[in-house]
């Protein structure tokens, strides 16, 4: 890893495409030097690893969701992660702010058929997880708080997208937040 240029991070259930890391290999020769790769959701029926040909062929439905994260390894050490625990809400927004407001040249690709996900279960948002995901939240609005009074967000085509995700009424309890409700007219 010391002398990897690029870092690839996804969720532990996320599957690649045959492709996928030449397909990334020639995003990072168009000049990215980050962008998150939108997975495809396939159906749940598929639980052999005979079954593995069968799942590539399927289109899948394409997922609102960050779990794909590509970027130059020199940019990590810049990244501003607080506390934030995996496996739960906020992990994918984070990373997300932190490629966008740390990058020269990020994108977010939402039409490459190079991830997939067994099924929609969302198990990250059961109650069981329910403190978890308030702490995330608590953390990604410091997070977004730092890069703000570092200016790394003004100008940030994708910020708009990734703040319109979090629940509204959690943004207004928060009184540094309320810049960028109005400078982003997030309603």
């Amino acid at each position: 890893m010391d002398s990897a240029d690029y870092l690839i991070y996804t969720n532990v259930d996320i599957a690649l495409m045959p492709n996928f890391y030449l397909a990334v290999n020639n995003l990072i020769d168009q000049g990215y030097d980050a962008f998150i790769i939108n997975r495809r959701t396939i159906s749940a029926k598929y639980t052999k690893i005979k079954d593995i040909p069968l799942m590539y062929k399927q289109k899948g439905e394409p997922h609102p969701g960050y779990d794909c994260f590509i970027f130059k390894r020199e940019t990590y050490p810049k990244f501003n992660l607080g506390t934030i625990c995996i496996g739960v809400n906020y992990v994918g927004l984070t990373l997300f702010a932190n490629l966008a407001c740390l990058s020269n040249n990020f994108e977010l690709f939402t039409d490459k058929h190079l991830t997939f996900h067994l099924g929609n279960d969302m198990v990250w948002k059961s109650d069981e997880y329910h403190d978890y995901s308030i702490h995330n939240k608590l953390e990604f609005l410091k997070i977004i708080h730092e890069f703000q009074k570092n200016n790394l967000l003004m100008g940030n085509k994708y910020l708009k997208d990734v703040l319109k995700q979090i629940d509204n009424t959690s943004i207004k309890s928060h009184g540094f937040m309320n810049k960028f409700i109005t400078r982003f007219k997030i309603k």
